[in-house]
């Protein structure tokens, strides 16, 4: 990448000296300690709710007050300079810091993501000769595809994961430290390598949930280094593998383009990343066609047969309100880009680079609160009503107002800069990471569903951002939204809701199965269905002779109910866990439907679906925690008596089936009161004290502009 005004100033050597390396050590091994604290107490209660929202702030307010102090001991001090930040004996210390905390959620049973045991499956399908997209539904590009099929021979582990996730940690520090070496007029590439060897929801998300981020994060950073080294054909290879592992790098891709000097690099980088990118699928597309497949028959997705391409556009962008709103701003951001880069590149009159950073600087704040407005408003929309788990209000309120407080503290930053600083030049490279920045945040709402792990994506090239104060008050930000829509199954934490009816299936005496042989052609001697408890689990099954029609089967209904009593009102909530055991074919297997009869004050029967025709199908690998509020409906205005559910399996697609509930049960929604708001104010109180520090104790932090300008 040709860029102007970057890296140019000489540093004065005399920073590299080690007067101070006993101190700095000890700083270091401090920093160490107090990191380590929080990491061990979450090892310890991740299985517990409260405890773990109240460790994930402690440890927000104490991320960003360690980051202040070593920003305030590297101004105080230059003499720590050298065994802070050039000494190999730093570097040494530093991976142990990467190290330690990632390591002690090896062995922990607690899933907070489910995402581990989907991997797992994936590669015992893999291991029965099953190739992603054409026999089993695969939604990540292929390079994870291949440590997945890895793990499998070696190790398929949960552990496996999450070690190697801490690897591909210690490998991205390591290369930062490499990056601020070559390049130690960037203050930002000077203490970058702590900020993400500190930053908890890496902590969280390499440790206890082994997400591969880190592989497509450290595939952009070395596509980034070739870039900054003027190399960019070679970062044609690392930036295609990074697309190759997870999609979102691509989105970034027109403005590395646009920052690239001369149309032909333009082109040979564009062509090297598309070329590499294909070449990654080769070899699971080899087998397809040895067997006959020329090509990939689409991938299996519930419902759906589509290509692999059409299914992952899908699969990226799913519309709705918060979509659209999402799709405007990107639109925003890539007509100034384009306005600035095309005018620039032609010679005609175009934003001033100046302005053009600091609207996206502003736009960045405002998408923060934007955030932080779903994360308060979270709780009370459908998403949070039906299969992902109710996320408590008073949390949803501590992250809404500290994310918000400093993204306005972000705005204001931007609007300063613009009031009293316009005449600072900016450098095309901090133009450039800063609007990827911008569109990778963006890219974090375009799914229908908002996870923490998202964050990661735009962490590489904030770390690159010549600016420390907007970096660090973008870190807190996300650091704060993080804990937003992290978990899709609370059971994991061990939350306990407070159960006004259950079934907990010790025993099935209370269901009756009845086989429905309508225009089906089959009778009960082909064809039976069956109750039983196994292990405290119920399991619904469908089993019929081999030489029974799967044509003809596919017409059977299998209806299964059960007999209650139970006073429901606005504020009940229907969950239940359920799954299904199947021998997988990559297939649909069934269609699973769960209705609830009642009769309301006015004797009138009623009825509706808490669930409605969930295929078992590929997607559904793993338990699924399913929930239904009556907030909405407009049935339980007024007191409710539900009196019967009935389960039915129909569309059935093999000659053996059975759907297992670990449990069903009614509660009532997390309500908001007095208490509740105070307990979500005390949350945020640390991280906003924090930052507050920062703004008192760092001189620079209030007026340096020389960072970025």
């Amino acid at each position: 990448m040709e860029i102007e005004d970057v890296f140019k100033p000489e540093i004065d050597n005399s920073i590299r000296g080690s007067p101070s390396d006993l101190r700095g050590v000890s700083i270091l091994l401090l920093l160490l300690a107090l990191n380590l604290i929080p990491s061990i107490s979450m090892r310890i209660v991740c299985d517990s709710m409260m405890p773990f929202f109240i460790v994930i702030f402690v440890w927000a307010a104490l991320y960003i007050l360690t980051m202040g102090l070593i920003l305030y001991l590297l101004e105080k001090d230059s003499s720590l300079h050298g065994v802070i930040l050039w000494s190999r004996k730093s570097l040494v210390i530093l991976i142990v810091l990467t190290v330690i905390p990632r390591t002690v959620f090896l062995g922990s049973e607690v899933l907070i993501s489910l995402d581990a045991l989907w991997y797992l499956d994936f590669g015992d399908f893999m291991s029965w000769g099953d190739m992603p997209y054409a026999d089993f539904y695969f939604p990540y590009p292929p390079v994870f595809g291949y440590f997945i099929y890895g793990i499998m021979l070696i190790a398929p582990t949960v552990d496996s994961y999450r070690i190697l996730a801490i690897a591909l940690d210690v490998l991205i520090v390591t290369t930062l430290w490499w990056m601020k070496q070559s390049h130690p007029a960037n203050h930002t590439l000077q203490i970058a390598p702590f900020f993400y060897a500190f930053l908890p929801f890496s902590v969280i998300e390499s440790g206890l949930n082994g997400h591969f981020e880190p592989l497509a994060n450290l595939f952009l950073l070395i596509a980034l280094c070739c870039l900054f080294e003027n190399r960019a054909l070679l970062g044609t290879i690392p930036f295609g593998l990074s697309i190759a592992t997870k999609i979102y790098p691509v989105f970034i891709l027109p403005i590395l383009l646009l920052s690239i000097a001369g149309n032909r690099k333009k082109v040979e980088f564009m062509l090297g990343t598309t070329a590499i990118f294909f070449l990654t699928f080769i070899p699971f597309s080899i087998p397809v066609w040895l067997r006959g497949d020329l090509l990939f028959p689409g991938t299996a997705m519930p419902g759906l047969q589509t290509g692999f391409f059409d299914a992952m556009i899908g699969f990226i962008f799913e519309l709705g309100p918060i979509h659209l709103v999402t799709i405007s701003m990107i639109g925003i951001a890539v007509l100034l880009l384009l306005g600035f880069f095309i005018g620039r590149s032609t010679g005609a009159v175009s934003l001033p680079t100046t302005l053009t950073y600091n609207v996206l600087t502003f736009c960045i704040g405002f998408l923060f609160v934007f955030m932080s407005f779903l994360a308060i408003v979270y709780p009370f929309i459908p998403p949070a009503l039906g299969v992902f788990w109710r996320y408590p209000t008073n949390i949803a309120l501590s992250r809404g107002v500290a994310a918000s407080s400093i993204a306005l503290l972000l705005m204001i930053t931007a609007w300063k800069r613009w009031r009293f600083a316009s005449d600072r030049k900016v450098s095309i490279a901090s133009l450039g990471l800063v609007a990827s920045v911008t569109m990778l945040l963006l890219i974090t709402l375009s799914k229908q569903v908002f996870y923490g792990w998202y964050l990661l994506w735009p962490l590489i090239p904030l770390l690159f951002l010549d600016d420390r104060r907007v970096v660090c008050l973008i870190l807190a930000c996300m650091l704060l939204l993080y804990p937003s829509y992290t978990h899709d199954n609370f059971l994991s934490l061990g939350y306990e809701e407070n159960r006004t009816w259950n079934d907990e299936f010790i025993d099935v005496d209370a269901w009756d199965a009845y086989l429905d042989f309508t225009d089906s052609g089959l009778n009960g001697s082909q064809v039976s269905a069956q109750i039983e408890s196994k292990n405290g689990i119920g399991a619904f099954s469908v089993s019929a002779t081999e030489d029974t029609s799967l044509e003809q089967l596919s017409r059977i209904r299998a209806i299964y109910s059960r007999d209650v009593t139970i006073d429901v009102t606005i504020d009940t909530e229907i969950v239940l866990l359920i799954s299904s055991d199947w021998d997988p074919t990559f297939g649909r297997y069934a269609d699973v439907e769960l209705y609830f009869q009642g009769i309301n004050e006015t004797g009138q029967i009623i009825s509706d679906a808490v669930i409605a025709e969930w295929q078992f199908s590929p997607k559904n690998i793993t338990y699924v925690l399913w929930r239904f509020s009556f907030q909405g409906t407009g049935m339980a205005v007024h007191p409710v008596e539900l009196t019967k559910f009935i389960l039915v399996i129909d569309n059935i697609q093999e000659h053996y089936l059975s759907v297992l509930i670990d449990f069903i049960y009614t509660t009532e929604v997390y309500k908001f009161t007095p208490a509740t708001i105070v307990l979500g104010v005390l949350l945020a109180v640390p991280s906003l004290v924090s930052i507050f520090m920062l703004e008192r104790i760092l001189p620079s932090w209030k007026t340096n502009l020389e960072d970025v300008y």
